[in-house]
């Protein structure tokens, strides 16, 4: 059940006409645009545009009425302290053969026995040292009301540029357990996008191991197709799968 969560504010309106555009939210799925002439106009085709001079502000505001925002120094600890493990019921288990003189690597989406609870495979000190090496950075709050530094943080995302290749390279995407599955990751994702075009780049790359499963599904839903994998990619020697986005 959500709480209805209500803001008003004014934005400059870029019309030739002049005058200003102010919206109201009723709650997370209503949005009102007032546009100064007395009409009223609903949904989020709107929205996109309305704001697109806000997220140009660091200002992030998606359909579920939660904020995205860059990260601040002081949002750091709060990320650390998120709940970085999933569960998984399945694996991508990869096979290696020999056929007609070659190598043939294959993956296998196998499911496990039983549920299976699962570490990230970076810890707190390997988290900070990439963190501040980052391009794009962004944080999730709950409460469209306080999008500052000292609001809860639900989740994070954060990217590399790789101007060369024209690729955003998203290291890490996570989301506290309490949020999960209501939308949180998409609109992360969604900001991810949008600071990547605006970067000028073409494609992201998403990295997952190879038992997070949901990732593999939520990247999958959104339109990503698998692109790689590195072998031990990660400290504890797990496999990186890599999954592709093309933007253009």
């Amino acid at each position: 059940m959500h709480t209805a969560a209500r803001s008003d504010r004014d934005y400059p309106h870029d019309n030739t006409r002049g005058g200003r555009i102010q919206a109201r939210w009723d709650g997370p799925v209503r949005l009102h645009i007032d546009r100064g002439d007395g009409r009223m106009t609903k949904g989020f085709a709107r929205l996109k545009a309305v704001f697109k001079r806000v997220l140009a502000e660091s200002l992030y505001l998606e359909i579920t009425g939660m904020p995205v925002r860059p990260a601040e120094l002081e949002d750091l600890r709060a990320c650390l302290s998120l709940d970085h493990s999933y569960v998984t019921e399945r694996v991508w288990q990869m096979d290696l053969s020999e056929e007609n003189g070659g190598l043939v690597v294959g993956f296998h989406d196998t499911r496990l026995p039983r549920p299976v609870k699962v570490k990230y495979p970076r810890d707190q000190k390997a988290l900070l040292d990439s963190w501040h090496h980052r391009d794009c950075f962004l944080v999730a709050t709950p409460d469209v009301r306080s999008p500052t530094p000292s609001s809860q943080i639900i989740g994070y995302l954060n990217m590399d540029a790789f101007d060369w290749h024209g690729i955003g390279w998203v290291a890490d995407l996570v989301i506290a357990p309490a949020y999960r599955r209501q939308g949180v990751a998409r609109q992360l994702l969604q900001a991810g996008i949008d600071w990547a075009l605006d970067a000028g780049l073409g494609r992201l790359i998403v990295e997952t191991q190879t038992r997070n499963h949901p990732a593999i599904r939520f990247l999958e839903k959104n339109g990503f197709i698998f692109c790689g994998y590195n072998d031990r990619f990660y400290a504890n020697q797990e496999i990186a799968l890599f999954f592709s986005l093309d933007l253009s």
